[in-house]
């Protein structure tokens, strides 16, 4: 069998932080982050609010709540736990005034309350309030300093406005100035509208307050411009009396020169859109639009003017999508459209959309890298969330995580929901997509969490509620810390493949715990060689590498560059490494293996085997077998690339440990290679075997020598890596893991054993030669290999004090809990000796609920709380020797 390799482009890396600037990581444990629900109805009131908490940290939380009537009075106990048991990340806490009542042990309260909620890492809040007319809205979503939905006292529809003092300190007199749509003010601007505002006071302004204040002389939509104060936020509410609901206009896309209508259906629709442009700045300004379709193509002229002459300070403009389709002369177009205006001031932008069902709802509210409010199945209505790419290139295939109200992961984690979305592309994905890019369904009320999101990337989360009203859901409430966080580069990708002469860009993504925002630089000794966007993150080659021609720093096609990540104050720091592969085409593979033989089958998950071959090596006078796993990406190329070696335990053989381990999957994402080497027999037991000592004492099998020597028969045949050689193994294969560890050191990178451990013989004559990063995975319940050990197996624990000793790491341990991601409430914990020489690292995972077992938690099948095969590759391939 030949195997051939054509020349690729690979890209490494890994996470390094910036200590300079990079915050403690301990100290996010210790901070308050705090959120509120800003609008509480009580239990006798005909308007039910229920809260949803949701945990969007990666480590369990507890969270407690302080109640506050609308007159800014304590209601029942500071910091009252919300619930009795941790929240696990991703699960979220659902509460009404009536569960609030009894936790605080109070009676029902008067008017709205604000609840202010503490966690001690990133929460969200959402709040669902259910009308009178069975319809359910989203209250939670405040704004700052203008209002700018206010209806006309001749409106059927009336205006309810929420003003709310988060602080400690007392307001005094708010002044406000109500402005036409002329941008004219009614009555005198700076007119007192409050005298005064307590600590945590909240107060209901009304259309009779506004007339009171300003006159009526308003016959359309209006804008209230309240003085700036610090933790004065605002509340904009529609009611509808026919529908008797509540809409929240409190969100609009507002603040900068460039601004976006995100769903700007045209008049073909049953959705009719109506968008308001406000002029909220104090100069007279111009407006110019492009209308991009859903595939991201201009409809009409870009940059098309929207209006003749200027639109005066505070003034608004409304069209609807035919005065769109008019001003652009083009015909209607299919779906919804993205409206790009340009200003030259700020200026807000707000659509009000008209449904069949005549109700009128805010639409013009995007987030980021996170939704809330998927429904599942069995709810009667629909969740939808439109992907919008508003940058100016194409971002690759987009994934994601969805968890249910548990906390458990649904289907498979990190699926992949959108292969790519061109630049200003823009598309639906509905609760029946997202169930099929996952593989499962669910019940009851979900959330969607990105696993690397773009900065360019915008979410609506729609709601369709009896196949005619859609009500937006994507305004939430995040928990902020008074401390500053530096923002955390989230790419998840270790390695990447592309054949010289293609295209080059990768998206460097960053999350921010307080949501500032971030900015990317280029660091590092290639840094030059590459171009970066600042503001979306996107890197490219300043120029096409020339394989024949290198100019990177060490002229040896490996280009070293790290890219920073910074909120302004504070910055992490990840390095980057690209090394430049020849083209097939300018060159002879050398990749071939003899002695082989091409395998299919099924593995135990019913997926099936491809691109794997059984073949045979001479060792020692002995003829030894071992399995192949290449996969696509390779056969394509003939870079250098990555090897693990996966060894199978105590009786078993390569090929199951081939069929259960799970690395294949990975392998085709990451790139590397995968050997499945087989034991000989151990004459004692007539059993397959490892010669690690202990119960295998008395084989004459030199299993150091054979790996030594497959090392060498693999890179003689293949295009490897041979600084990323890597073991791993079940049992007797973990075992071995420690062996070549110990004897190998100069040739095996990193190790992790899943239920192995050390025999005295092992531990004894271990000599490595340089700090080994170990990782180990057992069960509390293992009777094979147990934890405590036994006279032929060293305890795990001696074992992990081993290696920290070994590798010079610090002490003392730092220890993390691992949620239960089954719901059995079983979990573990991860044990981590940091600042180990050369930067190795050991860790130990302990399942408190696992026996002598492979973990496995994949799409199809879930036996534990971590996937050994994902965890092992996560943590050996941020190693190199």
């Amino acid at each position: 069998m030949k195997i051939n390799a054509s020349s690729i482009l690979m890209l490494v890396l890994m996470t390094l932080p910036l200590k300079s600037l990079a915050s403690d990581e301990n100290a996010l444990l210790n901070a308050d982050f705090t959120a509120s629900v800003f609008l509480l109805t009580n239990s006798k009131s005909k308007n039910i609010t229920r809260v949803h908490l949701i945990n969007t940290s990666s480590v369990n939380q507890v969270f407690s709540g302080t109640l506050y009537h609308q007159t800014g009075d304590l209601l029942g106990a500071e910091k009252t736990p919300l619930h009795d048991s941790p929240i696990p990340p991703g699960a979220r806490l659902i509460f009404s005034a009536e569960d609030l009542e009894l936790k605080l042990g109070i009676d029902s309260w008067n008017g709205p309350a604000m609840l202010e909620i503490t966690g001690n890492e990133s929460f969200s809040v959402m709040s669902r309030l259910e009308n009178p007319s069975g319809l359910i809205t989203n209250t939670n979503c405040v704004t700052e300093n203008s209002l700018i939905n206010i209806e006309s006292p001749n409106s059927a529809d009336k205006s309810y406005l929420r003003f709310i003092n988060t602080t400690d300190n007392e307001y005094a007199a708010i002044t406000a100035s109500l402005y036409k749509k002329s941008g004219e003010p009614t009555g005198s601007r700076d007119t007192v509208l409050l005298d005064g505002l307590g600590p945590k006071q909240q107060i209901w302004i009304t259309e009779r307050d506004l007339i009171d204040k300003f006159g009526s002389d308003w016959s359309e939509v209006g804008m209230l411009e309240v003085e700036p104060i610090q933790g004065l936020k605002l509340i904009n509410l529609n009611y509808s009396a026919e529908q008797e609901t509540f809409f929240n206009f409190s969100c609009s896309e507002n603040g900068s020169d460039l601004e976006r209508i995100y769903l700007q259906t045209s008049s073909s629709s049953r959705n009719i859109s109506f968008t308001h442009l406000l002029n909220n700045s104090e100069k007279n300004q111009s407006f110019t639009g492009t209308i991009y379709g859903s595939d991201g193509s201009v409809l009409g002229s870009e940059n098309q003017p929207l209006h003749e002459g200027s639109l005066s300070p505070k003034s608004r403009l409304i069209f609807s999508s035919q005065d769109i389709e008019s001003i652009f002369e083009i015909p209607p177009w299919e779906g919804p459209a993205i409206l790009e205006i340009n200003g030259s001031e700020r200026f807000s932008l707000v659509t009000k959309l008209t449904s069949p069902s005549g109700l009128i709802s805010n639409t013009n509210c995007a987030t980021k890298e996170q939704v809330h409010n998927l429904l599942g199945y069995d709810e009667v209505d629909f969740s939808y969330i439109r992907f919008i790419n508003h940058g100016d290139h194409s971002l690759p295939k987009i994934t994601g995580t969805v968890f249910d109200e548990q906390g458990n992961t649904v289907g498979v984690a990190d699926s992949v929901i959108i292969d790519s979305l061109p630049p200003k592309a823009h598309l639906w994905v509905s609760r029946d997509q997202l169930s099929s890019a996952i593989g499962s369904t669910w019940n009851g009320t979900a959330s969607l969490k990105l696993s690397s999101s773009p900065a360019d990337l915008r979410l609506l989360n729609l709601n369709l509620v009896g196949n005619q009203t859609f009500f937006n859901f994507s305004c939430f409430e995040s928990g902020i810390s008074a401390k500053n966080f530096a923002p955390q580069i989230t790419n998840r990708s270790r390695e990447f493949f592309l054949v010289e002469g293609d295209p080059f860009s990768l998206f460097a993504t960053a999350s921010d715990a307080n949501n500032d925002p971030v900015t990317f630089s280029l660091d590092g000794e290639d840094g030059n060689a590459f171009a970066l966007d600042p503001s979306s993150g996107r890197i490219t080659f300043r120029i096409e590498p020339n394989f024949e021609n290198p100019s990177d720093h060490d002229l040896d096609n490996r280009y070293n560059f790290s890219v920073v990540a910074s909120d302004g104050k504070e910055a992490t720091q990840t390095s980057f490494s690209v090394q430049v592969s020849e083209n097939p085409s300018n060159s002879k593979s050398r990749n071939t293996l003899d002695n082989c033989t091409a395998q299919s089958g099924e593995d135990v998950f019913g997926r099936p085997i491809l691109n794997t071959y059984k073949c045979r090596l001479v060792s020692d006078d002995l003829p030894r077998e071992f399995f192949i796993y290449v996969p696509e990406k390779y056969t394509n190329g003939s870079s250098e690339t990555s090897l693990l070696l996966s060894l199978h335990g105590y009786t078993s053989n390569a090929l199951l440990n081939l069929r259960y381990s799970g690395f294949q999957s990975i392998a085709d994402e990451e790139g590397f290679i995968v050997v499945y080497p087989q034991g000989t027999i151990l004459p004692s037991t007539q059993e397959t075997h490892w010669n690690v000592g202990g119960w295998t004492v008395g084989s004459q099998t030199d299993d150091v020598l054979f790996f030594s020597q497959l090392i060498d028969h693999l890179a003689q045949n293949l295009s490897l890596d041979l600084d990323r050689v890597y073991s791993t193994g079940m049992s007797n294969g973990g075992f071995m893991s420690y062996e070549l560890a110990c004897q190998l050191s100069e040739r095996i990178t990193a190790i992790a054993s899943v239920t192995g451990s050390m025999t005295p013989q092992t531990y004894d004559d271990c000599n490595p030669q340089r700090a080994v990063p170990v990782l180990q995975i057992h069960g509390l319940l293992d009777l094979v290999v147990p934890y405590s050990g036994n006279a032929i197996m060293m305890p795990i624990d001696d074992v992990m004090q081993y290696w920290s000793r070994k590798n010079n790491c610090s002490v003392p341990s730092e220890t993390l809990t691992i949620p239960s991601s089954s719901g059995a409430g079983i979990g573990g914990r991860r044990e981590s000796f940091k600042n180990c020489d050369d930067n190795a690292l050991v860790e130990l995972i302990l399942l408190y609920g696992m026996g002598h077992d492979w973990p496995i938690a994949n799409s199809i099948y879930r036996s534990h709380d971590l996937d050994a095969a994902e965890t092992i590759w996560d943590f050996l391939s941020s190693f190199t020797l």
